[in-house]
């Protein structure tokens, strides 16, 4: 009969050695990384993607495949890092096309994951406004109005934080709207 014995529990998970093997292994610039970033992309190890698409130089396939994964706040870090300012307009358009199909609370997650809290909390506001207008419950108008105040606090904090490492956050979209 056949044994199967158990790893130990202090051992890496399997996904990990993985990543840890193709690092050490794999020069960079290689094709072969990304045959392994599109693996990765296609089980959904983002963040190992990610660094194998950096890796084979191709950041463009990495912004991507964060955008596919729904990994917004790593696209826009990615897209920043990169300059690559289109990611400004895919946001937009995505959060634009869940605008249309009145799923404003998926937009506010949207705005939320790629970091851009002052578009939250005016969607947030915005969401209670028309509970308030509905005659909604009176608890569930007040989180909506919480939420949005918690997230121009998260807003301030980044800034806060910005300023006090020196490293620029980037307000322009914020300030013209």
């Amino acid at each position: 009969f056949l044994m199967i014995r158990r790893p130990p529990r202090s051992t890496q998970s399997r996904s990990s050695a993985a990543s840890d093997v193709y690092k050490r292994q794999i020069p960079d610039g290689s094709p072969a990384l990304l045959e392994l970033g599109d693996r990765f992309q296609s089980v959904g190890m983002c963040d190992a993607a990610v660094n194998a698409y950096a890796r084979a130089g191709d950041v463009k396939k990495g912004i991507d495949c964060c955008v596919l994964l729904n990994q917004w706040n790593l696209a826009v870090d990615l897209a920043e890092k990169h300059n690559f300012p289109q990611i400004e307009s895919l946001l937009s358009m995505y959060a634009n096309h869940l605008l249309e199909k009145r799923k404003k609370l998926e937009a506010v997650e949207l705005y939320r994951k790629a970091n851009r809290n002052t578009e939250a909390a005016r969607l947030l506001s915005s969401i209670g406004a028309d509970l308030v207008a509905k005659d909604a419950n009176p608890l569930t108008v007040k989180k909506m109005f919480v939420m949005a105040a918690l997230e121009v606090d998260m807003y301030k904090k980044r800034l806060f934080d910005a300023s006090m490492t020196g490293t620029g956050v980037n307000t322009t979209k914020t300030l013209d709207t």
